[in-house]
């Protein structure tokens, strides 16, 4: 029961409770539900139209800064595959990175199509997002964008789990995929503070979201949409008075 309260959780990206999850207003990512009605579906849900550090956002400038190495330990395998309508989520056990010394324990792998974030003005065909929780609750995400290439081996593994087009929920034991495999060779980053994607879009999560791309194939992208039932991003946060840093 535990777990699978867990995967409810990581599947609502980044909401607070159980009891939230199983109660909150429904949302989707279109018509009167969508992305511009988030605001409005409930009290909770206010930042979404009110915040004024939302996410995601086109990353367009970035100022040159002394920024540490994100130590990534993320060598453990998955635990399941949760799948939903508002998309995919992969498990984890354990995992984490440390960054300046602070430890951010991963909780698991959110896929978005088109990604979220944009570089330069740029949209890619897959955007994951690595949701990570310090051991006072706050949450750090590192977001990893695909662009169209050769085959991703490991991307392969998880469609080969999927379900039928039919399906609504499904949950499936999933031990195929570390999530390091699914990280660029160079691991240099954006930082900047945002929220999250999704209802409630709570504020103060650090974003770190890699400069590096990783390939996906053309037929990968295809069946990714159908999988997450495509389109499930938010579109694009005004940026307003934030400064987004890249390392010298």
């Amino acid at each position: 029961m535990k777990i699978f309260a867990r995967i409810l959780l990581l599947a609502t990206l980044f909401t607070t409770s159980i009891s939230y999850t199983t109660l909150a207003s429904e949302w989707s990512y279109s018509g009167d539900t969508g992305p511009a009605h988030w605001g409005n579906l409930s009290d909770e849900y206010a930042a979404c139209a009110l915040g004024k550090n939302q996410s995601p956002v086109d990353i367009s400038k970035a100022y040159k800064y002394d920024l540490a190495p994100i130590i990534f330990k993320y060598n453990h395998a998955s635990n399941s595959l949760y799948f939903s309508d508002h998309g995919m989520t992969i498990n984890f056990a354990a995992g984490s990175f440390s960054l300046n010394g602070r430890i951010f324990y991963l909780q698991g792998l959110n896929f978005h199509s088109p990604s979220e974030h944009h570089i330069d003005g740029k949209s890619y065909p897959l955007e994951v997002q690595f949701v990570n929780e310090d051991k006072d609750g706050k949450l750090a995400v590192v977001a990893v964008l695909f662009r169209q290439g050769v085959e991703n081996k490991n991307l392969k593994k998880i469609l080969n789990k999927a379900p039928s087009p039919k399906w609504k929920y499904s949950i499936q034991t999933f031990a195929d995929i570390r999530a390091h495999q699914l990280l660029p060779r160079k691991k240099t980053y954006y930082r900047l503070n945002g929220s999250l994607t999704t209802p409630p879009c709570s504020e103060g999560v650090l974003w770190l979201v890699m400069q590096h791309k990783v390939t996906v194939s053309a037929a990968q992208i295809v069946k990714l949409k159908e999988i997450l039932k495509a389109p499930n991003n938010r579109p694009l946060q005004p940026l307003g008075s934030r400064i987004i840093t890249r390392k010298k």
